[in-house]
């Protein structure tokens, strides 16, 4: 069980990061817990969600009345490369919507939606939590940030191939029950 002290502390973070920059980033897997002190990788949010590691926004509805972003299947580095670019864009007035093409870094990205029952099953749970606990329940559904494959396919190109699909999945589609 998580210590209350903890959860504080963990919020208290992503509020001064949102204070100081008008958003935070949230990695999910991949890595060592953040809890102090625990060593151990908790993969169950990941098996429970389906999906490989993925990282998203904190904060862009209250500050720039923007859907946050979610990108799945990318390490911690490069998510959060990918998330502040993208977030930095939005802070000066980008508004992106599902199909929309953009570049980050020099490489290509796509908008897509994220299906409402993939929120509701925790995709972005600290995001949700902290509108919340601030006020600010209501939320635009987020939008997922996709890379392409080596030979420029998004997800959803009837081409992608099995590894690709595993690796990055349509978040605008359910999550397969098993």
């Amino acid at each position: 069980m998580v210590s209350s002290s903890w959860m504080n502390e963990f919020f208290a973070n992503i509020t001064r990061q949102i204070d100081a920059a008008g958003w935070s980033v949230v990695y999910v897997g991949g890595g060592s817990c953040d809890i102090p002190g625990c060593r151990t990788e908790h993969e169950s949010d990941l098996v429970e969600l389906g999906l490989p590691p993925y990282g998203y926004t904190v904060g862009l509805p209250l500050r720039f009345d923007h859907a946050e972003l979610v990108v799945v299947g990318l390490d911690q580095e490069r998510t959060v490369l990918v998330l502040n670019g993208i977030a930095h864009a939005v802070a000066e007035g980008a508004r992106l919507e599902p199909d929309d093409l953009l570049e980050i870094e020099g490489a290509p990205m796509k908008v897509g939606p994220c299906a409402v029952s993939r929120v509701r099953d925790g995709l972005v749970a600290v995001s949700m939590d902290y509108h919340w606990e601030i006020g600010h329940p209501s939320l635009p559904n987020p939008v997922q940030i996709m890379w392409p494959d080596p030979h420029g396919r998004f997800p959803g190109d009837p081409r992608l191939g099995r590894r690709a699909r595993r690796d990055q999945p349509l978040l605008s589609r359910p999550r397969p029950r098993r």
